[in-house]
C-alpha cells in the first residue's frame, strides 16, 4: 500500500499522478478538488484502491496538508474525505503529520502524537482551529531569540529551546564550494555536537506523556525540525529511508514559505534569499549522509542520544508514547 506520508503522496509532487490521477479536468494530484460525495469514484483506478484501502485501515487521523490547506483525513467507517477550511488564509506550512511508520522491532509509530511544521508567527484563526482540533497541548520553538515572535499558539505549552544558538551566516553558505547535500549534512551533525544539551532537553519534553500531542517548529521547518525529527525516529528504527523521504517534502513548501514571509516580514528574506537555492532544497542525499555521519562517530542515534544526556528511561518513555505494537 501507499504511504500517503510519500513525497509522491502529495499533490504538488510531480509524480503524485501515479496515486491520485487527474479526473474531471483537475491538475494531476490535485486533492483540493476531490468532493466527499464522490467518494465511490476514488476506486476506478489501481492507485484509489489502493489509497482507500490505506484510508479505511486508519483511525481518524491526519496525514497532509498541502499547500493549499486541504487537509485530509481518514476514518474507519467512511471513505477519505478532503477537508478545505472556508478561510483561504491558511498559513501554517510545511505541516505534516510524524507518525504511520515502521520501527525496527515490528512497532510502528503512533498516530495523532507528533506534527511537524515551519513557523507559526503567521497562523490565522482558521490555523488555530486546526491545531486545537488535533488536540496539540504541546510546541517545541527550535529557533533562536531574534527569529522568535510573539506566537499566537495560545493556551499551549510552548517550549524555546534554541538547538542554534545563531543561524548559519548566509556569507559561509554563499562560499562554501561543497554540494548542497554535504555542506547541509555537516551542519545537520554540527548541530547534534554543539547543541547537543538542548537536544536531549527537547527529547526530556517530549519524554513527558502529558505532552502529546506535540507540534515541533523552528522558522522553514526543514533543518532543525528535520534534525530532531530524524534523531526521533532513528531511535525508534525506522529505516533510512523512510526517514530521508520524510525530510525530503520539506522542499515542496519552501516556495510558499518564503511568498510569505516576502509579504509579511520582508526585512526577514534576506536571510533566506541570500543563498543559493539548492540549500533551500531538502535532498534525500542529505538525510542519508546526516545518519550515516551520526553513526560513524557515535555508533548510533541511540547512542548519540545518550551521549547528549537523554536517559535510558527517557528512551524507554518515548517509545512508549510515540510507538505501538502492529495489530
Amino acid at each position: 500500500l501507499p504511504d500517503l506520508c510519500h513525497p509522491a503522496a502529495h499533490p504538488h509532487h510531480p509524480a503524485a499522478h501515479r496515486l491520485f490521477p487527474a479526473r474531471n479536468g483537475t491538475k494531476p494530484g490535485d486533492l483540493r478538488q476531490r468532493s466527499p460525495s464522490r467518494s465511490s469514484q476514488y476506486a476506478n483506478s489501481p492507485g484509489r484502491r489502493l489509497a482507500v484501502a490505506e484510508c479505511w485501515r486508519s483511525l481518524c487521523t491526519v496525514r497532509l496538508m498541502d499547500a493549499n490547506s486541504a487537509v485530509l483525513r481518514f476514518d474507519s467507517d467512511d471513505a477519505p474525505r478532503f477537508d478545505r477550511p472556508a478561510d483561504r488564509a491558511v498559513r501554517l506550512l510545511n505541516f505534516r503529520e510524524v507518525g504511520g511508520t515502521a520501527c525496527a522491532d515490528g512497532r510502528r509509530v503512533r498516530r495523532s502524537r507528533l506534527f511537524r511544521s515551519a513557523t507559526p508567527d503567521f497562523a490565522t484563526p482558521t490555523d488555530l482551529l486546526f491545531v486545537e482540533r488535533l488536540g496539540i497541548r504541546t510546541v517545541l520553538d527550535l529557533r533562536t531569540e531574534p527569529e522568535r515572535r510573539l506566537s499566537p499558539l495560545r493556551n499551549l505549552v510552548v517550549h524555546s529551546i534554541p538547538i542554534l544558538t545563531q543561524v548559519w551566516d548566509p556569507g559561509s553558505i554563499a562560499a562554501s564550494t561543497l554540494p548542497a547535500e554535504r555542506f547541509l549534512a555537516d551542519r545537520y551533525l554540527e548541530m547534534c555536537e554543539l547543541g547537543a544539551a538542548r537536544v536531549a532537553e527537547c527529547f526530556s519534553v517530549l519524554a513527558d506523556s502529558g505532552a502529546s500531542p506535540a507540534l515541533v517548529h523552528c522558522t522553514a521547518g526543514k533543518d532543525r525540525t528535520g534534525v530532531l525529527v530524524a534523531l526521533l525516529l532513528s531511535a525508534f528504527g525506522v529505516d533510512r529511508r523512510v526517514i530521508a523521504e520524510d525530510y525530503a517534502m520539506s522542499a515542496l513548501a519552501m516556495p510558499e514559505l518564503i511568498a510569505l514571509i516576502r509579504d509579511q516580514t520582508p526585512e526577514r528574506l534576506d536571510a533566506m534569499i541570500s543563498q543559493p537555492s539548492s540549500f533551500l532544497s531538502a535532498p534525500q542525499e542529505t538525510m542519508h549522509l546526516f545518519l550515516a555521519d551520526l553513526a560513524d562517530r557515535y555508533g548510533s542515534a541511540t547512542r548519540y542520544l545518550l551521549h547528549a544526556g537523554v536517559t535510558e528511561d527517557q528512551l524507554d518513555a518515548l517509545a512508549e508514547h510515540f510507538t505501538a505494537p502492529v495489530r
